[in-house]
Protein backbone atom coordinates (compact mmCIF):
# COMPACT_ATOMS: atom_id res chain seq x y z
CA UNK A 1 0.00 0.00 0.00
CA UNK A 2 2.71 2.25 0.89
CA UNK A 3 3.96 1.76 -2.69
CA UNK A 4 0.92 2.91 -4.36
CA UNK A 5 0.61 5.90 -1.79
CA UNK A 6 4.73 6.87 -3.20
CA UNK A 7 3.47 5.95 -6.88
CA UNK A 8 0.44 8.42 -6.71
CA UNK A 9 1.78 11.10 -5.11
CA UNK A 10 4.52 10.64 -8.08
CA UNK A 11 2.00 10.71 -10.20
CA UNK A 12 0.49 13.65 -9.03
CA UNK A 13 3.77 15.69 -8.49
CA UNK A 14 4.61 15.36 -12.48
CA UNK A 15 1.13 15.58 -13.47
CA UNK A 16 1.00 19.46 -11.33
CA UNK A 17 4.74 20.17 -13.60
CA UNK A 18 3.50 19.19 -16.85
CA UNK A 19 0.05 21.84 -15.91
CA UNK A 20 2.14 24.58 -15.22
CA UNK A 21 5.53 24.30 -17.47
CA UNK A 22 3.45 22.99 -20.71
CA UNK A 23 3.88 20.11 -22.94
CA UNK A 24 5.54 17.00 -21.95
CA UNK A 25 7.18 15.02 -24.62
CA UNK A 26 6.98 11.49 -25.49
CA UNK A 27 9.37 10.02 -22.34
CA UNK A 28 7.30 12.20 -19.93
CA UNK A 29 4.51 10.31 -21.12
CA UNK A 30 5.63 7.03 -20.74
CA UNK A 31 7.21 7.93 -17.78
CA UNK A 32 3.44 9.43 -16.44
CA UNK A 33 1.85 6.01 -17.45
CA UNK A 34 4.04 3.98 -16.30
CA UNK A 35 3.56 6.20 -12.66
CA UNK A 36 -0.14 5.16 -12.79
CA UNK A 37 0.35 1.88 -12.95
CA UNK A 38 -1.25 1.08 -9.11
CA UNK A 39 -4.87 0.82 -8.97
CA UNK A 40 -5.93 4.45 -7.59
CA UNK A 41 -4.31 6.39 -10.27
CA UNK A 42 -4.82 3.70 -13.42
CA UNK A 43 -7.80 6.77 -15.04
CA UNK A 44 -4.96 9.23 -15.44
CA UNK A 45 -2.83 6.73 -16.63
CA UNK A 46 -5.62 5.74 -19.08
CA UNK A 47 -6.17 9.74 -19.92
CA UNK A 48 -2.56 9.92 -20.29
CA UNK A 49 -2.39 7.84 -22.51
CA UNK A 50 -4.89 9.12 -24.84
CA UNK A 51 -3.35 12.68 -24.54
CA UNK A 52 -0.17 11.35 -26.08
CA UNK A 53 -2.24 10.02 -29.11
CA UNK A 54 -4.21 12.74 -29.38
CA UNK A 55 -0.81 15.91 -28.81
CA UNK A 56 0.99 13.77 -31.28
CA UNK A 57 3.56 12.67 -28.83
CA UNK A 58 5.27 8.73 -29.47
CA UNK A 59 4.44 8.92 -32.91
CA UNK A 60 7.56 6.89 -33.87
CA UNK A 61 6.62 3.10 -33.36
CA UNK A 62 9.25 2.60 -30.84
CA UNK A 63 7.79 4.93 -28.11
CA UNK A 64 4.10 4.17 -29.20
CA UNK A 65 4.86 0.28 -28.20
CA UNK A 66 6.16 1.97 -25.08
CA UNK A 67 2.94 3.86 -24.16
CA UNK A 68 0.51 0.93 -24.80
CA UNK A 69 3.51 -1.23 -23.04
CA UNK A 70 3.55 1.06 -20.30
CA UNK A 71 -0.35 0.70 -20.13
CA UNK A 72 -0.67 -3.01 -20.46
CA UNK A 73 1.55 -3.09 -17.49
CA UNK A 74 -0.33 -0.47 -15.20
CA UNK A 75 -3.72 -2.43 -16.37
CA UNK A 76 -2.46 -5.70 -15.17
CA UNK A 77 -0.81 -4.68 -11.67
CA UNK A 78 -4.13 -3.09 -11.06
CA UNK A 79 -5.72 -6.43 -11.70
CA UNK A 80 -7.49 -5.47 -15.37
CA UNK A 81 -5.79 -8.83 -16.67
CA UNK A 82 -8.59 -9.29 -19.73
CA UNK A 83 -8.65 -5.59 -20.28
CA UNK A 84 -5.08 -5.63 -21.03
CA UNK A 85 -5.34 -8.36 -23.17
CA UNK A 86 -8.20 -6.38 -24.95
CA UNK A 87 -5.45 -3.38 -25.34
CA UNK A 88 -2.88 -5.37 -26.69
CA UNK A 89 -5.66 -7.17 -29.61
CA UNK A 90 -7.02 -3.64 -30.30
CA UNK A 91 -3.82 -1.80 -31.12
CA UNK A 92 -3.24 -1.15 -34.88
CA UNK A 93 0.14 -1.84 -35.66
CA UNK A 94 1.91 -5.19 -34.50
CA UNK A 95 1.95 -6.44 -31.39
CA UNK A 96 5.01 -7.03 -29.32
CA UNK A 97 6.52 -9.15 -27.15
CA UNK A 98 7.35 -6.87 -23.89
CA UNK A 99 3.61 -6.34 -24.50
CA UNK A 100 2.79 -10.10 -23.79
CA UNK A 101 5.64 -10.39 -21.05
CA UNK A 102 4.15 -7.50 -19.12
CA UNK A 103 0.61 -9.97 -19.55
CA UNK A 104 2.51 -12.96 -18.58
CA UNK A 105 3.73 -10.78 -15.29
CA UNK A 106 0.59 -9.71 -14.42
CA UNK A 107 -1.19 -12.87 -14.86
CA UNK A 108 1.47 -14.64 -12.38
CA UNK A 109 0.72 -11.63 -9.89
CA UNK A 110 -3.22 -12.11 -10.34
CA UNK A 111 -2.84 -15.59 -10.48
CA UNK A 112 -4.97 -15.69 -13.85
CA UNK A 113 -4.11 -19.08 -15.02
CA UNK A 114 -6.87 -18.59 -18.05
CA UNK A 115 -5.22 -15.75 -19.70
CA UNK A 116 -1.84 -17.21 -18.92
CA UNK A 117 -2.62 -20.32 -20.75
CA UNK A 118 -4.18 -18.34 -23.95
CA UNK A 119 -0.78 -15.71 -24.23
CA UNK A 120 2.11 -17.84 -22.83
CA UNK A 121 3.16 -19.08 -26.24
CA UNK A 122 3.10 -15.37 -27.94
CA UNK A 123 6.04 -13.71 -26.60
CA UNK A 124 8.05 -16.50 -28.34
CA UNK A 125 6.74 -16.40 -31.46
CA UNK A 126 7.30 -13.11 -31.79
CA UNK A 127 10.54 -12.91 -30.24
CA UNK A 128 11.97 -16.32 -30.34
CA UNK A 129 15.80 -15.68 -29.07
CA UNK A 130 14.65 -13.11 -25.87
CA UNK A 131 16.17 -14.80 -23.20
CA UNK A 132 13.47 -12.78 -20.69
CA UNK A 133 10.47 -14.59 -22.10
CA UNK A 134 11.80 -17.61 -21.08
CA UNK A 135 12.93 -16.96 -17.83
CA UNK A 136 9.46 -15.03 -16.99
CA UNK A 137 7.63 -18.16 -18.05
CA UNK A 138 9.51 -20.34 -16.36
CA UNK A 139 8.77 -18.13 -13.38
CA UNK A 140 5.10 -17.78 -14.15
CA UNK A 141 5.00 -21.77 -14.45
CA UNK A 142 6.90 -22.52 -11.30
CA UNK A 143 4.28 -19.87 -9.26
CA UNK A 144 1.85 -22.20 -10.57
CA UNK A 145 3.84 -24.99 -9.75
CA UNK A 146 3.58 -26.67 -12.96
CA UNK A 147 6.95 -27.92 -12.57
CA UNK A 148 6.96 -29.87 -16.32
CA UNK A 149 6.41 -26.48 -18.18
CA UNK A 150 9.30 -25.07 -16.21
CA UNK A 151 11.41 -28.00 -17.53
CA UNK A 152 9.96 -27.63 -20.98
CA UNK A 153 10.55 -24.00 -20.68
CA UNK A 154 14.21 -24.36 -19.49
CA UNK A 155 15.38 -27.34 -21.87
CA UNK A 156 13.56 -25.20 -25.05
CA UNK A 157 15.90 -22.63 -23.73
CA UNK A 158 18.92 -24.39 -24.09
CA UNK A 159 17.94 -26.65 -26.89
CA UNK A 160 17.22 -22.97 -28.90
CA UNK A 161 20.74 -21.80 -27.28
CA UNK A 162 19.12 -19.07 -25.76
CA UNK A 163 21.58 -17.11 -23.27
CA UNK A 164 20.09 -15.50 -20.15
CA UNK A 165 21.48 -12.05 -19.87
CA UNK A 166 23.33 -11.35 -15.86
CA UNK A 167 21.31 -9.50 -14.30
CA UNK A 168 17.97 -9.52 -16.31
CA UNK A 169 16.29 -11.70 -13.60
CA UNK A 170 15.81 -9.19 -11.23
CA UNK A 171 14.55 -6.34 -13.52
CA UNK A 172 11.51 -8.93 -14.49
Amino acid sequence: MEEQNRQSSFFLTKMNLVRHHGMPDEYTFATLIKASSCSTALEQGRQIHSNAIKFNCGVDTYNEIEHYTCLVDGLGQAGCVHEAEKLIASIQFEDTGSMYRSLLGACRLKGDTETRTRVATKPLKLEPSESSTYVLLSNVYAAFKQWSEVADARRTMKMKNVKKMQGLVGLM
